[in-house]
């Protein structure tokens, strides 16, 4: 299936006043069936691909072990398998929306816990730039502790380099599993 852009530019060659007079709705009409891939994951898949999930360590393994020989899996192992086809049916309708869940979630940047952390890290930075160019010795004393406090609070960031090198397998996962072309 061709990109949004493809078709955006055949619907303002075969219906150019809709892209100028609605390009809202233009923009919209052209995701087409696309603009499903988008849906965000439920609570039970986020859940899943989170630090711990179903769709995470053994599982994964599990998974990758029965595609690569299905001969080799036994009743117990299939069990879990089964198990986890509801969650695999939800990546395979929903991959970019898993995508970004896994990218921007607890197992990856955890932009919820980081961001607010980055922010407070961006607006001493411009403090410091502002003192520094006007050569205010006495301002930048009076930020010794903030840069103190904010070097310990960085601290928290350790994590994301371990998390997004686990996050390579399940982001594999997720391309080999999603319809990202056409669906069967």
């Amino acid at each position: 299936m061709p990109g949004l852009a493809f078709h955006l530019m055949t619907l303002n060659a075969v219906n150019p006043p809709t892209l100028a007079n609605e390009p809202k709705a233009a923009a919209l009409g052209a995701m087409g069936p696309d603009i499903f891939r988008f849906l965000p994951p439920s609570p039970a898949l986020a859940q899943a691909v989170a630090p711990g999930g179903a769709l995470t360590g053994q599982n994964l393994l599990l998974l990758q072990k029965a595609l690569a020989d299905p001969t080799s899996v036994t009743p117990a192992e299939l069990s879990t398998i089964q198990g986890l086809i509801p969650l695999m049916v939800e990546v395979w309708a929903k991959p970019l929306g898993t995508t970004y869940c896994l990218l921007l979630g607890k197992g990856g940047l955890d932009v919820a816990t980081n961001w607010p952390l980055l922010s407070q890290l961006a607006a001493l930075l411009d403090d410091l730039t502002t003192i520094v160019q006007n050569q205010d010795k006495v301002a930048l004393a009076g930020k010794v502790g903030d840069i103190r406090g904010l070097s310990q609070s960085l601290r928290k960031l350790g994590p994301i380099a371990t998390n997004l090198q686990a996050l390579i397998t399940q982001f594999g996962f997720v391309v080999s599993l999603g319809p990202w072309m056409e669906e069967p």
